[in-house]
C-alpha cells in the first residue's frame, strides 16, 4: 500500500570539500547532534581529488544551532565549505510494492518531472523515496503522486 508523507520547512546543508572518513562525519555530526539539531537525509559523492562532498537536511527552524555547531569545523578543516538552502519539503513515496519492481522511480520520477517539481535531493531505500524539492512544488507534486 503506497504513502506519501510530506515535511515542510526544510534546509539543505552542503559541506564541500570533506576528508573521507567515517573520523570526519562522526566529528561532524556529532557536533550536530550536541546542539539538539535533528539530521535526516544523509548522501555523500563519491571520492574525488581526496575529497567527499556531503549533503544532508534538517528543519529550516534548527539552521542557527546547526550553524553554531559547525563553527569548530571551519577552524578545524578550513578548505570544508558550507551552503545552506532554506525552504524545502521533503517528500516521501513508501511502498513495500517497491522491492523488487523495476520501473518504481522511473514512474515516481516521471510523475515529479510532469509536476514541474524543483528536486534538490534524494535517498532511497528498498521501500522509500525520499525528494527534497521546493517548497512551493509541494501541492503539483502531491497531485501528480495520487
Amino acid at each position: 500500500m503506497k504513502r506519501v508523507s510530506c515535511i515542510e520547512d526544510v534546509a539543505l546543508v552542503t559541506v564541500k570539500n570533506c576528508p573521507p572518513s567515517l573520523a570526519f562525519f562522526s566529528e561532524l555530526f556529532c557536533g550536530v547532534a550536541q546542539k539538539g539539531v535533528d539530521v535526516d537525509m544523509i548522501s555523500q559523492t563519491p571520492p574525488s581529488g581526496g575529497k567527499v562532498d556531503l549533503f544532508f537536511t534538517v528543519s529550516d527552524a534548527d539552521v542557527p544551532l546547526m550553524l553554531s555547531a559547525f563553527s569548530f569545523i571551519s577552524a578545524k578543516y578550513p578548505d570544508v565549505k558550507t551552503s545552506i538552502n532554506g525552504n524545502n519539503c521533503k517528500v516521501t513515496v513508501f511502498d513495500e510494492a517497491m522491492i523488487n519492481c523495476p520501473g518504481y522511480a522511473a514512474d515516481i520520477f516521471s510523475k515529479a518531472s510532469k509536476a514541474g517539481v524543483d528536486t534538490r535531493l534524494i535517498a532511497t531505500s528498498e521501500s522509500d523515496i525520499s525528494m527534497l524539492i521546493v517548497n512551493d512544488g509541494l501541492a503539483p507534486l502531491l497531485q501528480a503522486l495520487k
